[in-house]
Parts: structure tokens; C-alpha cells; sequence
């Protein structure tokens, strides 16, 4: 007895000695094996840089590329022939470029002397962002109404595949003229229906077009750029016609005031204010930041109210194709089908006598 207990105590302190050392051998072992954190320096992958070859590039990340790039020293149509060359061409022209779009118009803003200014990416990659979060809020304000439209336009044909599975009636007669005429209107309705509020929600996720607010952005960028407001709006030739317009009015001598008139006799609110702002600035001397600021907060305002109108108007605009095609559809393909099955019961027993 004394014996056994003696082997048992022994063989206890030896697994005490022996099981920590053991497992921190293993441990160390399949560490060393699977992650090279011991004995050998870690090696970690180079970071991988976007480029042509892989995926294309996002633009908000493509501007903060361009930055890096431009305080490495590297000239503007280098980096953005080697991040996304697409884009050379449209970017490096002197030629007003048609139908271009936000992307291309901040990065020819964004360009002085040949290279791109890290500040004004930073302002085009903000302007991006409130672009994108504008669409984001109003693709979410109208998924409700989204997924409205397609339960309503989905359950009748469900429930017409239902029937015509489960009812031997609606199965016999579906194929009868009677029947056949109602499901193939229904049909056609609810695809019309469905079409045109699908064309109404993918219009109002676009935000609106506003030439002032485009000028605005542009604008801003040139400021942040270092160019002072006669510059930018010199400049503003390379934005849209309403930028060729001003720049050829303060070419030919006109004030800064007369120049921007275009944008005050325009039916858009930011245009007036858009003026305002760059006169007031302009004889006052006030700082470029204080400008700028001025500036994206008045279409920041201006392009929330848009997007809040649009979304406003979306309840309004669907009712046309949900009275008019859609809920006559779903009479004729979920209702329809179990009232001529009735109508056609309670006629045989006349038919049968006759």
C-alpha cells in the first residue's frame, strides 16, 4: 500500500514537471510552423497597391491614391495613367468633354502645374462621399416602396400558380377563352405596371442635375487648388457650358458680377446663391476656407432638399401604375380565376337540362 502511493506521488510530480514543458514544446513547435513568429523574423506580404491589373479602382479611393502619389512626387498623368488609366484621356484635354462625369470633372479641377494637389483630392473625395451618401438615403427611402411593388406584382401570379396546381376547376378552364383572355390581360398589366414603377424607383435613386451645384463643386476643388476666384471661374470652362459661359464673360472685361449673372438668371436656387457668395468674397477679401465652406454647405443644403423632395414626390408618382395596372392585375390573375370557376359551377345544372 505504502508502495503503490509512493508511485502514484511520483508519477503526479512528474506530470507536473513534464506536461507544461511538453505543451509549450508542441505549442511552440506548430506556431514556429504555421505563423513564423519564432527564431525567424516575421515576413510580412508587401501591401498590395491598386492598379490596372487588379479590380477598378473605387474614385474616393482613387483620389486618396492620387495623393499619396502626388506627395511621392509623381506627376499627375503618371499616377493616373498607373492607378486607372481609363481615365487619362478624358482627364488630360483641353476639349470641353460631353456627358463627363463628377469623377472627371474634380480630377481636371484637381490638376495645377501638372501635378495634383493633395488638398483639393481630399475636398473632391468629400464632395464623392456626400454624393454617395445622398444616393444611399434615397435608395433607402424608397425600398419600402420597392418591395411593395414587387409583393403586389408577385402575389397574383403565385396565387394564380396555387390555384391552377391545387383547383381542378381553375386547371380545366384555365385554357377556355373566357378565362385564357382575363390571365393574359392581367398578364400584360402587371408587367406594364411593374416596368413603370420599376422606370419611377431607378429615377428617383439619380440625383437630380443641377449645373449650379456641378459648378459649385468645381469651383471649390480650384479653391482648395490655390486659385484665386477669377482663376476658378476662368477655369470653370472645363466644367459645363454654364462655366464656359461665365469664363467667356470675364474674358471679354466684364466684373466678376456682370460674369456670373448666368447663374442668378437660372431657375436653380444654388445659382443665385452660388453668386452671391463669390461677389461678396470677392470684395470683401475674405479667406479661401471661409469661402469654401460657405460654398459646400449651401449644396450640401441644397442637394439634401432635392433628395428629400424626390423621395417625397416617389409615394405620389407610383400611384398611377399601382391603380391603374397593378391592383387590376391582381383582380384579374388572384380573383378573377376563382369567380368564373364559381359562375361556371353554378351554370351547369342549366346547361344540363337544357
Amino acid at each position: 500500500m505504502l508502495v503503490a502511493l509512493c508511485t502514484a506521488s511520483m508519477t503526479l510530480a512528474c506530470l507536473q514537471y513534464v506536461a507544461p514543458r511538453l505543451f509549450r514544446y508542441f505549442d511552440r513547435k506548430c506556431t514556429t510552423k504555421r505563423f513564423n513568429t519564432f527564431d525567424v523574423p516575421p515576413h510580412l506580404p508587401p501591401p498590395r497597391l491598386p492598379s490596372a491589373a487588379n479590380v477598378p479602382i473605387d474614385d474616393i479611393a482613387l483620389c486618396e491614391a492620387l495623393s499619396r502619389a502626388t506627395r511621392s512626387g509623381v506627376l499627375a498623368q503618371d499616377a493616373l495613367a498607373q492607378l486607372h488609366p481609363h481615365y487619362c484621356p478624358m482627364v488630360f484635354t483641353s476639349e470641353l468633354v460631353e456627358h463627363q462625369t463628377l469623377i472627371i470633372q474634380l480630377l481636371r479641377s484637381s490638376i495645377v502645374d501638372g501635378y495634383f494637389i493633395p488638398t483639393a483630392l481630399h475636398h473632391a473625395a468629400h464632395i464623392l462621399r456626400e454624393e454617395r451618401h445622398s444616393e444611399s438615403v434615397a435608395k433607402v427611402a424608397s425600398s419600402q416602396a420597392r418591395i411593395t411593388i414587387r409583393v403586389l406584382t408577385g402575389l397574383p401570379i403565385a396565387v394564380l400558380f396555387l390555384a391552377f396546381v391545387l383547383q381542378p376547376d381553375i386547371r380545366n378552364q384555365l385554357f377556355a377563352p373566357p378565362l385564357i383572355y382575363l390571365v393574359v390581360f392581367g398578364v400584360l398589366l402587371n408587367f406594364c405596371g411593374r416596368a413603370w414603377a420599376k422606370h419611377l424607383l431607378n429615377t428617383s435613386l439619380h440625383l437630380p442635375h443641377s449645373p449650379a451645384i456641378e459648378l459649385s463643386h468645381h469651383i471649390c476643388v480650384l479653391l482648395r487648388a490655390g486659385c484665386s476666384i477669377t482663376e476658378a471661374c476662368l477655369r470653370s470652362a472645363e466644367c459645363s457650358e454654364l462655366g464656359a459661359t461665365i469664363a467667356h464673360n470675364l474674358v471679354n472685361g466684364e466684373s466678376l458680377t456682370d460674369a456670373l449673372q448666368p447663374l442668378r438668371e437660372g431657375s436653380d436656387a444654388v445659382g443665385n446663391t452660388l453668386a452671391t457668395i463669390l461677389v461678396q468674397a470677392s470684395l470683401d477679401g475674405l479667406p479661401v476656407l471661409t469661402t469654401i465652406y460657405q460654398l459646400s454647405m449651401e449644396t450640401r443644403t441644397e442637394q439634401r432638399r432635392l433628395v428629400e423632395c424626390r423621395v417625397q414626390e416617389l409615394p405620389v408618382r407610383l400611384t398611377f401604375p399601382t391603380v391603374f395596372f397593378i391592383l387590376p392585375s391582381f383582380f384579374l390573375l388572384a380573383v378573377a380565376p376563382f369567380v368564373v370557376s364559381q359562375l361556371h359551377k353554378m351554370s351547369l345544372p342549366f346547361s344540363s337540362a337544357t
